[in-house]
C-alpha cells in the first residue's frame, strides 16, 4: 500500500515539476497583458492533450518508435534551448 502511494506521488511530481517554462511563459504573459487568454488556453489545451496522451498510451507508443522518441526529444531540446535564449536576451537588453 505504502509503494502505491509513493508512486502516485512521483508519478504526481513527475508531472508537475516539468511544467516551471510553461508557468512562466503564462505568468509573464499575464502580467504583461500581451496575449495572455491566448497563451492560457493554449498551454491548457496543450497539457489536455498531454495528460490525455499519457492516459491512452502514449509512452507505449514512445517506446515503440525510435525516430519518433528522437524527435519528441530533440524537439522538447530545441524548445528549451530557445526559450532560454530569449530570457538571456531579456536580461541583457531590459
Amino acid at each position: 500500500m505504502l509503494s502505491t502511494y509513493f508512486q502516485g506521488l512521483l508519478l504526481g511530481a513527475a508531472m508537475i515539476l516539468p511544467l516551471g517554462p510553461q508557468n512562466v511563459f503564462v505568468l509573464q504573459q499575464g502580467s504583461r497583458k500581451q496575449y495572455h487568454l491566448m497563451s492560457a488556453f493554449l498551454c491548457t489545451l496543450s497539457d489536455v492533450l498531454l495528460i490525455t496522451a499519457g492516459v491512452f498510451g502514449g509512452s507505449a507508443l514512445l517506446s515503440q518508435s525510435v525516430w519518433l522518441m528522437a524527435l519528441v526529444t530533440w524537439g522538447g531540446v530545441a524548445f528549451l534551448l530557445w526559450y532560454g535564449w530569449g530570457a538571456l536576451r531579456t536580461v541583457f537588453t531590459d
